[in-house]
């Protein structure tokens, strides 16, 4: 529709300048062509071809304008036999490489699946055998203690060894009554005896943390002594440990039992 208007405003102005030409041939000059009603019928028409020819350039330019504006689709790539032929072996080898990956992270996977259940393997052992040690301490946490008291245990039983029955009937060995010496004799050895395994089993509570005290003398301490009576005595203030029945023991700086004492009173 454009491109008719076009034309047809072209063929209007060529028309009017064959009229315009003719009216000039015929008028000698333009005051007759001012004055000749042709000749002004033709400058009418000179004036109307000129906006004819604005009206077509003002249309040209609005033409080119547009056509330049005109965005063109894009062209549209068509595969071709050759191009489908190579896309094959490229499909071909990207399939291989997703191939070979699936079977590295299949193998990684194995791998680490291994790896895991020797590990809780090991954990399980290492659980058992923390718990067997657990319990083997439990059980003999207290094994150098009592190996502490076998000297006392064999003390005691040569003391009581020492004496015989015969002894105890007042004969010696060969059946002879004993003498005053031979008694003071066996009875000494027997207290020494006695002294002797008072000494290690010290030693050997001593060596375990266990510490034995006696407080006599001492200001009645209620959370180291068990008061069981009061004696009157005026020599003595008044709380003062006068007689100890039991000593105590210590384990550490704790006590485990407390000293039984007597507790002196005012008079």
């Amino acid at each position: 529709m454009l491109r008719r208007g076009v034309r047809q405003a072209a063929v209007t102005a060529k028309l009017t300048l064959v009229r315009q030409r003719g009216a000039l041939v015929a008028a000698p000059s333009l005051a007759e062509a001012l004055y000749c009603p042709i000749a002004a019928n033709s400058f009418a028409c000179s004036r109307s071809t000129f906006a004819a020819q604005q009206l077509v350039g003002s249309i040209q330019h609005r033409a080119f304008s547009s056509k330049e504006t005109t965005t063109t689709p894009p062209e549209v790539e068509t595969e071709t036999p050759e191009d489908a032929g190579n896309s094959e072996p490229e499909e071909e080898s990207a399939e291989a490489a997703l191939q070979t990956t699936l079977q590295e992270k299949d193998a990684m996977l194995s791998d680490y699946k291994d790896k895991l259940v020797r590990l809780l393997a090991d954990m399980e052992n290492l659980r058992d055998r923390t718990s067997r040690q657990a319990e083997q301490s439990r059980s003999f946490a207290i094994q150098g203690f009592v190996k502490s008291l076998l000297d006392v245990a064999d003390n005691l039983e040569r003391a009581a060894g020492s004496v015989t029955d015969e002894s105890l009937q007042g004969l010696s060995s060969d059946g002879k009554p004993l003498t005053a010496q031979q008694c003071n004799k066996l009875l000494t050895g027997l207290l020494e005896g006695v002294h002797l395994t008072d000494r290690i089993l010290v030693q050997a509570l001593k060596q375990n943390g266990v510490e034995k005290f006696s407080p006599l003398g001492q200001k009645f301490d209620p959370n180291k002594h068990s008061a069981l009576f009061q004696i009157p005595d005026a020599e003595k203030e008044p709380g003062t440990v006068v007689v100890v029945t039991k000593s105590g023991y210590s384990l550490n700086g704790r006590v485990v039992r407390a000293a039984e004492v007597g507790v002196s009173t005012q008079a």
